[in-house]
């Protein structure tokens, strides 16, 4: 049980970093949303709308990575939890 606990410690902590990794790409995600909306004429007086666009893309693409890695995580902290459980049921 005491390596089950640190064990989970952890994934608890990793989990927790990936979580706030992944809210602060969705922050910079709508940050940069909101700024190209608010200078939209801006950006297509300069014709930077494809340049705009990629940048979107590429961050949301990173937004999507570190949303997938926290699903990951979790799913992987689940089973440890539910193999665990069903152990210490068995006995």
């Amino acid at each position: 049980l005491p390596l089950l606990y640190l064990e989970l410690s952890r994934s608890y902590e990793q989990l927790k970093a990936f979580t706030r990794q992944q809210r602060q790409r969705e922050g910079k995600l709508a940050a940069r949303l909101s700024e190209v909306l608010s200078s939209v004429r801006l950006v297509k007086a300069y014709g930077r709308e494809r340049y705009e666009q990629e940048r979107f893309e590429q961050e949301s693409q990173q937004s999507l990575a570190a949303g997938l890695q926290t699903k990951r995580k979790a799913a992987a902290v689940t089973r440890v939890v539910e193999h665990h459980r069903h152990r210490i049921a068995e006995k």
